[in-house]
């Protein structure tokens, strides 16, 4: 299982704070969306890219917030959907596998988190 990490001063980010409380909410759930996606797979991707259909699933809202997130420079507008502009180190695809490669080869964390 991979986590989305949030940080304990992403509270008070300029460009959150910029973009709303609705645009940090999409933020956070299309990462815990990106990570669900990857469960079952051995490769990941170099980027984690958010479909469009993911932001349209949470109606208009979901819209002007991802509008917000790429404002703020928080996400890019890619065809089909958007990439992470800016993501938190321990979230990025290559960090994930770091975690599962270290989970695996310790027996599912009995020695610690490699965090």
């Amino acid at each position: 299982m991979a986590w989305w990490n949030t940080g304990d001063e992403e509270h008070a980010d300029e460009r959150l704070r910029q973009a709303g409380l609705a645009a940090f909410g999409l933020y956070v759930a299309a990462g815990s969306w990106c990570l669900g996606e990857i469960r079952s797979r051995s490769g990941l991707p170099q980027e984690w890219l958010i479909p469009d259909w993911f932001v349209t699933s949470w109606g208009p809202e979901g819209r002007r917030a991802a509008k917000k997130l790429v404002e703020v420079g928080l996400w890019k507008r890619v065809q089909g959907g958007y990439l992470y502009a800016w993501i938190r180190a321990t979230n990025t695809p290559d960090a994930v596998a770091k975690r599962r490669k270290w989970w695996r080869e310790n027996k599912a964390g009995e020695a610690g988190d490699p965090q």
